[in-house]
């Protein structure tokens, strides 16, 4: 009961107060100060908050985050020297789930925001156990809860804003993070579909999981810096073929999440509990709309129409932009962000057809925001690899291109 009312006290007066001064420094570009109120929420209050910060640096339709990279030492911070739990409740959530380690270490390896990871030894290899921090669902059910009664008190006050439905996708999200199982279920099947890049790209083995425990294989890795810029490529081929192959989407890929083996010669991805599968729907509409032919209106049109992007309402100036950035024919001074940025227009603008609806996103054009989603962060994990801006803009944009011409032809009756 005590501990209830202490992260109550903490949410309801320590974060509000928190936000406020932080929201008000970086608007006022005094980054030394909304950096300071950062690192005191994070120590103070943990998950929910660096999770939110990720959120909003993240969405471009509703952030105008500027300077993302005032935070970065922060995060990285907190990745590595998160609050932990004590050893010998580790030992004993395995216990309940009849894991027991032939050794594990007591320091752990990195301790987030939902979890803490530790190296050991079951049945004979070398694993790491994942075990979820056991007051970590209770706080985050809590920080929702009250997102929720502001995005409610929002509504009654103004109406519906458009980022009311990028911050349900987000709840939904974190929710789906404290099932383990589902998380294991993703990296299995991620384990296969990456097989053709396994020179490149590791995906650890799952051994067991339930829950709240997750063990897989030990994985030595080290952070991306700047000097593996040549490997994106790679990295962007391997997350279009998920999305329009596969039809999955790993929706939190960002630097803690994805490292280097020590050789520095492959990528290991980490965390795949946030992920949404896509409908087959939603990805026929991305191949119609973003395939790199020559567009024509009709087919158009219904590329839209499949990713639920509010074709009816949508204004004459926002096809034109289209239309006009489509009819390339190829061109070599193809601007790859520039169709990405449109595709975000047309997202956000149905976000705001949608208003007065208690779910306001139609479920496909949601995907399409956990796919834009994906490309920011992939962008900034680009950018801390000091990848040209021009090439930065292009690698994961032109490979879906790539893809989605690739999967149109196999749809040759989409735009009848």
């Amino acid at each position: 009961m005590l501990l209830i009312f202490y992260i109550l006290l903490k949410r309801v007066v320590i974060v509000p107060i928190c936000v406020i001064s932080f929201l008000i420094a970086h608007l006022c570009e005094r980054y030394d100060i909304s950096t300071a109120v950062l690192k005191f929420t994070i120590d103070e209050v943990g998950g929910l908050f660096i999770k939110t910060i990720q959120f909003i640096s993240s969405h471009k339709e509703i952030s105008g985050m500027k300077n993302y990279s005032y935070y970065e030492q922060v995060l990285d911070n907190f990745y590595d020297n998160g609050a932990c739990i004590d050893i010998y409740l580790v030992r004993s959530i395995l216990k309940k789930h009849y894991i027991t380690p032939d050794w594990i270490e007591d320091k752990p390896l990195g301790s987030g925001s939902i979890a803490q990871v530790h190296k050991g030894q079951w049945l004979g290899k070398s694993v790491v156990f994942k075990i979820q921090k056991p007051s970590a669902r209770l706080e985050f059910m809590l920080d929702l809860g009250f997102i929720k009664l502001l995005l409610y008190l929002i509504t009654l006050w103004i109406g519906e804003i458009p980022s009311t439905p990028f911050l349900h996708e987000f709840v939904d999200c974190v929710r789906r993070e404290f099932d383990f199982n589902l998380e294991a279920r993703s990296m299995l099947k991620g384990k296969v579909w990456l097989e053709e890049f396994s020179e490149h790209i590791v995906v650890p083995m799952v051994r067991a999981h339930a829950t709240r425990v997750l063990v897989m294989d030990y994985v030595e890795h080290i952070k991306i810096d700047g000097h593996d810029n040549n490997k994106c490529s790679i990295l962007c081929r391997a997350f279009a073929k998920m999305i329009l192959r596969h039809h999955f989407v790993h929706t939190d890929p960002h630097i803690g999440n994805i490292c280097l083996t020590p050789n520095r010669q492959q990528f290991v991805i980490f965390d795949w509990g946030q992920h949404e599968i896509l409908s087959s729907t939603t990805v026929q509409g991305l191949a119609c709309i973003i395939r790199s032919d020559n567009v024509d209106m009709k087919c158009l049109r219904q590329g839209m129409v499949l990713c639920g992007i509010d074709g009816q309402n949508i204004s004459i100036k926002h096809i034109m932009l289209v239309l006009d950035f489509f009819n390339h024919n190829n061109s070599v001074n193809y601007d790859y962000e520039k169709s990405w940025n449109l595709l975000r227009e047309l997202v956000q603008h149905t976000a705001e057809r949608q208003r007065g609806h208690r779910n306001p996103f139609k479920a496909r054009s949601r995907e399409l925001a956990l796919i834009l989603k994906t490309h920011d962060l992939l962008d900034v994990i680009m950018k801390s690899m000091n990848v040209p801006d021009p090439l930065r803009h292009q690698l994961f944009p032109e490979e879906m291109m790539r893809m989605s011409r690739e999967c149109y032809q196999k749809l040759p009756d989409v735009a009848e």
